[in-house]
């Protein structure tokens, strides 16, 4: 895909800020799933619990956001599409995703602050 055009540039910069808000919410979560005592389950994600469970913390991380990053690749891909319903889906769902991600994020700083401030970690 040709990146042609400040338009094209922005979503590429969305795509690469989700990419980097993937590598931050495995760190998060690996900080919280690895310094947490036994018996605080961190990880709300139901189907990201069961790929820790699967293939183990590293590797369910590294299958989970291979996974997140490539589906991200897709819809960023779709933005440039030549019908025009697509890309309008394509973007919103891209924007989407970084929202999400953004809010994850925060909620995963926050769960550290007050995991800290109780003395737990």
């Amino acid at each position: 895909m040709e990146l042609r055009g400040s338009r094209s540039w922005f979503w590429f910069s969305v795509f690469i800020v989700l990419v980097l808000l993937q590598v931050g919410d495995a760190s998060l979560t690996y900080i919280l799933a690895t310094k947490t005592p036994p018996g605080i389950d961190m990880e709300a994600n139901p189907l990201a619990r069961y790929i820790f469970e699967t293939f183990g913390l590293l590797c369910g991380m590294i299958v989970g956001k291979s996974i997140a990053i490539a589906a991200g690749f897709f819809i960023y891909t779709r933005t440039a599409d030549k019908i025009r319903v697509v890309r309008l889906v394509a973007k919103s769902g891209l924007v989407f995703l970084v929202l999400v991600y953004i809010h994850v994020s925060s909620h995963n700083w926050n769960q550290i602050f007050i995991l800290r401030h109780l003395g737990l970690i």
